[in-house]
């Protein structure tokens, strides 16, 4: 794959912020439709996806800036966009947590199932699946370290809707407690992608409260 420049590297980055805030409606709205917490839980990790993808925008944007006043403004837009980002995810996982435990501790709750909501989760989880690793290929080609951080942020992206698939299956049926384990199951896995985002969020400020290392393009001969 031949390197991409910082413009159709964020270029690329918005598509994708655009496909995770597709994937995390859909999710969310099947979630409402269904009653399924596992579904709802599903969207909040797509929301720590596009988050990534956010500051991963911000971060090469920092790359080609070099005055003092744009890496300032920079670093104020990081930290709003980290803090905002984070009171979202905190309300939304609360939600979805809460609710988790109150259908264990009631027996569970009845959701429902269709093949429209199970084509939809399929077609979330492929597009979890695509998206991380073509970003780990663009990142390898670019030598963009963020870019890598951003699809190391994205796992494991095709499982939480798979997940959230078996749960709907299963609960109508068989055995009604499987959706708010799972619920509760891909909220645990969604914690570390919230602690590096977090992290990631914070090493970007901190490189821009540094001078720039260089001025020249590194993709420039």
């Amino acid at each position: 794959m031949k390197p991409l420049d910082a413009g159709k590297t964020q270029l690329l980055l918005l598509l994708i912020l655009g496909a995770h805030v597709i994937v995390a409606s859909g999710l969310f709205i099947i979630g409402w439709a269904y009653n399924s917490l596992a579904c709802l839980a599903s969207g909040v990790h797509a929301l720590v996806s596009g988050g990534s993808s956010v500051l991963t925008i911000l971060s090469i944007q920092a790359m080609g800036t070099t005055s003092t006043s744009g890496r300032a403004f920079l670093s104020r837009v990081v930290l709003i966009s980290l803090m905002l980002m984070c009171g979202l995810l905190f309300l939304c996982t609360w939600e979805v947590l809460s609710g988790g435990l109150e259908h264990l501790l009631l027996g569970g709750a009845s959701t429902g199932f269709s093949w429209l909501a199970a084509l939809l989760l399929l077609t979330c989880s492929g597009v979890n699946f695509i998206v991380p690793v073509y970003e780990q290929r663009v990142a390898v080609a670019s030598a963009y370290e963020s870019l890598a951080r951003s699809a190391f942020l994205k796992e494991p992206g095709p499982l939480p809707p798979a997940l959230a698939l078996g749960a709907l299956a299963v609960s109508e049926k068989l055995w009604p407690l499987a959706d708010p384990v799972v619920s509760l199951i891909i909220c645990l896995m969604t914690a570390p992608a919230c602690y590096h985002l977090v992290r990631m969020g914070v090493d970007i400020v901190q490189d821009l409260s540094q001078p720039p290392a260089f001025l020249k393009n590194p993709f420039q001969k």
